[in-house]
């Protein structure tokens, strides 16, 4: 019938629609991974995190080194406060 007909179909999109949306997935994640493994033999990677005070300071210092930082420098600098500066950061 064409109720069966239309399940089927929806079942078979549904199903090629997930087994592309993981293919895609794995293909952008390899090559992510293989431009970070890229950038790491070539000195490593540069990690700006903005904080607004000290407790978020140590917080961010922790985090980058139990992933593994080896070279946790803190710098401070002056910039101009934008609209995204006043908003409440988690």
């Amino acid at each position: 019938t064409t109720l069966q007909a239309l399940a089927a179909a929806l079942l078979g999109g549904s199903l090629v629609g997930s087994i592309g949306y993981y293919g895609l997935k794995n293909f952008f994640e390899r090559q992510r991974s293989r431009k970070v493994r890229a950038q790491d033999l070539v000195g490593g990677l540069i990690v700006w995190v903005q904080i607004h005070n000290t407790e978020q300071e140590e917080r961010a210092q922790r985090i980058l080194k139990k992933q593994g930082a080896t070279a946790v420098r803190v710098h401070e600098i002056e910039r101009q406060k934008t609209s995204r500066d006043v908003l409440p950061i988690p």
